[in-house]
């Protein structure tokens, strides 16, 4: 923790988390945390896109939300994890 013009800033946690979908404190899973109605509603509107990126050696997969390919390979390269877009989710899978 440090302290710069009154504001206080804690360390960014480094690395894939074991428990949820964040790396480097950035979150590769858009649909974290909604039920499984929302997702169905943006899978049956055809808006959720499937990604894949390496971290030391490992494949990790995530999702993120976009209307087209293209903007979800711009959010995907915002996120600034070498994410590639897979493709859209085509039916969700309980």
């Amino acid at each position: 923790m440090s302290a710069t013009n009154n504001i206080i800033e804690f360390p960014r946690p480094t690395g894939v988390e074991p428990t949820r979908p964040f790396v480097d404190g950035r979150c590769f899973c858009e649909t974290w945390g909604l039920p499984p109605s929302a997702i169905a509603t943006l899978i049956e509107r055809q808006l959720l896109y499937v990604t894949s990126f390496d971290r030391n050696g490992q494949t990790f997969g995530g999702d993120l939300i976009a209307a087209s390919f293209e903007q979800a390979q711009r959010v995907a390269d915002s996120r600034g994890l070498g994410e590639q877009v897979i493709g859209k989710v085509c039916e969700l899978l309980e």
